[in-house]
């Protein structure tokens, strides 16, 4: 047996308050269960899983007819994989969630099917499995430093304790001395023997020999080793002190144990037995797994007789671009269409203060002329829309990649002084109060933007400082509109984090705390450069969870407790790239989607049109722009993609990746599938602009299809009909229906409007019946095909 990782399976126990050495993870295959750690309780349901840090005191009890399942490392196995010494994690999935938790539970899954298995070669596969399980521990569920807020506070005393566990781990075989460690932790004897014995219950000698008796209890039980070499190795210097020691423990003598226990460790008995081959059974035919022809299975169980409330964040607001861009006819159908198919209420557009709003010069104060902004304010009040203004500065830009622009233009007005900016700003805010009425007004979002990419100052000023102006819109928008929103700063959580944790921290301490805090988000490492900022493509699939992750982290630090809004997402920046026009962007925002749920209270996405990054290079029917509609009003698969997601019914029974299923609680179902593939690594080597769209099928390492099934339980006897929405590569998509006439650039205004009526999702339709309570619904799905499904009864 391996001493520094084991893993065990169990049923129906109950463990009172106890610590020890190993890191623990507990996995509930079946059933509830309780684990209370320190003064925490957390309720652990079917695959949620939980880390006890080694030392740290917690007890386990299951309700009946629970199967857990423990995984124990060493702390000098977690301490070399690591490669560090004061190690400490977090992973808890009843709070948290994301594509690192998917993965901890894919391999949990195959351990434990190892487990059951028994086979020789199953164990080598287990051990290959437990490092993998550590390895992602390690990736992902390590802290770095300490600090936090609620249940998982570190402190200075946890993470001196771990040094400490680790420490004897390490040495306990050998001679070993509380002097010697408190002089490598730079406190006292006396301090480190106190804390020892606050934080484990006991002794510093006193847990050193369990360390050695442990060990010796794990030899005796699985090695022939003679007696005398077992207690040398485990640390004693004579054979007379570790009998006694072991007598006194144990109430037995070393060979006295050594029968007992390998007597009991003989042939498993007929209940644990049966409980393996029952495990085995169920793991193998619900769990993912892989067909010899290549095909993915995924089977998911959906309860409809519960079920959770959620918030659909995603709906609320669409980007659209300056506020100039508003003027334009093309723009104003293209934002009415939105918001009559996809019903967002909030329209985000900036540059308020551009020179094509002539408003002013920025040097005089005074005579301002809001014609055009009422224009713009006039069209979406007449829609019942409202205007979510970031009042920072944009260029006007189009990019082929990162570092690529197909155009840049600034529009901007730089003030020339604080004064005259603010008083602009506030005669702005009097002029729509008065024209709109205070009540439609304080439904605004007012956002503080800094754009930390090309920093543009809003005014000119030896010591401008961004704070000083979120500080003053916070201020005026807050004495006039006390209900309407405030907040900033847009930030880039990989990018200057420090910064964003001062902007925070003065919000705290002025009293002017946002009511969002607003993140940009693009999967791309920004760094500083001497001449600039570069940008780099970021290729980790848990980039969206990590940055979230990082924002809430810099709020609790900063003692901010504000919304989160995403103020602009995608997956790439290039508005010349095919892939915003193919079926794997409307993968992707679903995928990604699932993954952030209950992580941010909005996401908008980027963005409406194509029209905003039109230019003289824009011939055919798509040109790889970043909205949701062409300039020729044909819809994306990611159009499809929100229309479904918003068509769920508002209570969630099941998620995971590539699948939602929920319900309107009136026994009609809802189901939102995807067979979502990742590029290959050739994508990510190459440039991003993809100007080819027949080249977006071969960025894809796995085609495979996806076998899904969805077992829906509970269901009311009936008569039900099933309705189909599918959008694919094949079919029903834009670059489907536009490679029919070889992605031709020159088509008339009949072909695309054929295209047009062509890109929309297939329609099927089927009745089945229901008798006792479960409806199995089966779907093959190509690669990047979504498919909705909606069942109601006849």
């Amino acid at each position: 047996m391996n001493q520094e990782m084991t893993l065990q399976l169990f049923r129906d126990t109950e463990e009172h308050m106890h610590f020890h050495p190993d890191m623990e993870v507990i996995y509930v295959i079946e059933g509830d269960a309780a684990v209370t750690i320190r003064e925490w309780e957390y309720h652990l349901g079917r695959n949620d899983f939980i880390l006890v840090n080694s030392g740290i005191e917690h007890s386990l009890s299951c309700r009946e007819h629970a199967i857990l399942c423990s995984v124990w490392y060493s702390p000098r196995l977690v301490a070399e994989m690591a490669d560090g010494e004061n190690l400490y994690f977090h992973c808890n999935s009843v709070n948290d969630s994301g594509p690192a938790y998917d993965r901890m539970r894919q391999i949990f899954r195959s351990l434990i099917l190892d487990e059951v298995d028994g086979a020789r070669e199953s164990l080598c596969s287990q051990r290959s499995l437990l490092y993998r399980l550590l390895g992602e521990l390690n990736s992902h569920f390590l802290v770095k430093e300490t600090g936090g807020t609620g249940n998982y506070q570190i402190s200075e005393e946890d993470m001196r304790l771990q040094y400490a566990l680790q420490y004897i781990s390490r040495n306990y075989q050998g001679t070993i001395g509380l002097s010697e460690l408190a002089e490598q932790m730079y406190m006292s004897v006396s301090t480190l023997s106190r804390l020892f014995k606050k934080k484990t219950g006991t002794y510093f000698a006193d847990y050193v020999k369990q360390m050695r008796l442990r060990h010796a209890c794990q030899e005796l039980a699985f090695s022939s080793d003679n007696i005398t070499k077992i207690a040398v190795e485990s640390g004693f210097t004579n054979l007379s002190g570790f009998n006694r020691a072991f007598r006194e423990t144990y109430g037995a003598s070393p060979s006295e144990y050594r029968k007992r226990e390998q007597k009991a460790l003989a042939p498993a008995d007929s209940g644990q037995q049966d409980l393996k081959q029952r495990l085995q059974k169920e793991l193998q035919e619900e769990f993912i797994s892989e067909t010899p022809a290549g095909n993915h299975n995924l089977t998911v169980y959906a309860d409809t007789e519960s079920g959770e409330d959620y918030r659909k964040v995603w709906e609320t607001t669409i980007n659209v671009g300056a506020a100039a861009s508003v003027l334009m006819a093309n723009i104003q159908y293209h934002i009415t269409f939105l918001a009559e198919n996809l019903g967002f209420r909030y329209v985000r557009i900036w540059n308020l203060f551009s020179k094509q709003m002539k408003l002013t010069d920025g040097i005089h104060t005074g005579n301002y002329s809001f014609d055009k902004l009422d224009i713009v304010f006039d069209f979406l009040r007449k829609y019942h829309l409202c205007p979510f203004l970031d009042m920072g500065i944009k260029p006007e830009t189009a990019v082929r990649t990162a570092v690529e622009v197909v155009y840049f233009e600034d529009e901007s007005i730089l003030f020339h002084s604080q004064e005259a900016w603010e008083a602009t700003v506030r005669a702005f805010l009097h002029h729509v109060i008065s024209r709109y009425g205070k009540e439609y007004v304080e439904q605004w979002i007012f956002e503080s933007g800094y754009d930390p990419v090309h920093e543009k100052k809003y005014y000119e000023s030896e010591d401008y400082d961004y704070f000083d102006t979120y500080q003053f819109l916070y201020r005026e928008v807050k004495k006039l509109l006390p209900g309407a929103q405030v907040g900033g700063p847009e930030a880039i959580t990989n990018y200057k984090p420090e910064r964003i944790k001062d902007f925070l921290e003065r919000c705290r301490e002025s009293g002017c705390i946002p009511d969002f805090v607003s993140v940009l988000m693009f999967p791309y490492l920004t760094k500083e450069k001497e001449n600039g900022i570069s940008r780099l493509r970021i290729s980790k699939e848990d980039y969206e969870t990590e940055e979230l992750k990082e924002i809430h982290e810099i709020m609790a630090q900063a003692g901010i407790s504000s919304r989160v809004y995403v103020s602009e997402w995608n997956g790439t920046l290039s508005s010349r790239n095919y892939l915003n026009d193919s079926c794997y962007r409307g993968n992707y925002l679903i995928n990604k989607l699932i993954e952030m749920w209950g992580q941010a209270d909005m996401i908008n996405v980027w963005m409406a049109s194509d029209w905003v990054s039109n230019y003289f290079d824009v011939r055919g029917v798509a040109n790889g722009g970043n909205g949701l509609l062409t300039k020729d009003t044909v819809c994306k698969p990611v159009y499809y993609a929100l229309l479904f997601l918003n068509q769920l019914g508002g209570k969630l029974l099941a998620k995971g990746k590539n699948y939602i299923v929920a319900s309107n609680g009136q026994q009609e179902y809802y189901i939102l599938g995807t067979n979502f593939r990742q590029p290959g690594e050739g994508y990510f080597m190459k440039q991003e602009n993809i100007e080819n769209p027949g080249e977006v099928a071969n960025l894809f390492g796995d085609s495979n299809p996806l076998e899904l099934k969805i077992i829906l339980q509970g269901v009311q006897p009936g008569r039900y009909v099933v309705k189909k929405r599918t959008v694919s590569p094949e079919e029903g998509s834009l670059l489907a229906e536009w490679g029919k006439f070889g992605y031709d650039n020159d088509l008339g205004s009949p072909e695309v409007k054929y295209i047009r009526q062509l890109s929309v999702p297939r329609l099927y339709m089927k009745k089945t019946e229901v008798a006792e309570g479960e409806l199995q619904i089966e779907e093959t799905l190509s690669a990047h095909e979504i498919v909705f499904l909606h069942i109601y009864p006849v």
